[in-house]
């Protein structure tokens, strides 16, 4: 991700259930994965699957606190590979539904600031 200037606050998130997949892929394939941070427009994961670059993922969040899961539409912008097997991935969140977007400022804003 290099120099790119960031738009929103990165957060580092705890207790925080996501499970991320391809687009089109069932649910049942679903991985979960550890958001190592979290800003409206994105996110960083550990991934057991080494996704390329321009991947188009589903990504469903269980908040702590909240009682729905968010399910947002990525793509892989950035990967490093890691040396225990994970990949460190990038994600830019492409679509947010609006209550979706709401829940998530939210818990961004409020819960962990």
């Amino acid at each position: 991700m290099g120099n790119t200037k960031r738009n929103f606050e990165r957060y580092t998130p705890t207790g925080m259930a996501v499970w991320i997949r391809e687009k089109g892929a069932a649910e049942d394939s679903a991985l979960q994965v550890n958001i190592q941070n979290i800003c409206a427009g994105g996110a960083k994961c550990m991934s057991p699957v080494l996704y390329g670059n321009g991947t188009l993922l589903h990504v469903d969040f269980e908040l702590p606190q909240f009682s729905e899961i968010i399910q947002v539409s990525a793509i892989v912008r950035h990967v490093d590979c890691e040396e225990d097997g994970y990949a460190l991935t990038g994600l830019e969140f492409l679509e947010v539904h609006n209550l979706d977007r709401d829940t998530l400022f939210k818990y961004l804003t409020e819960v962990l600031k």
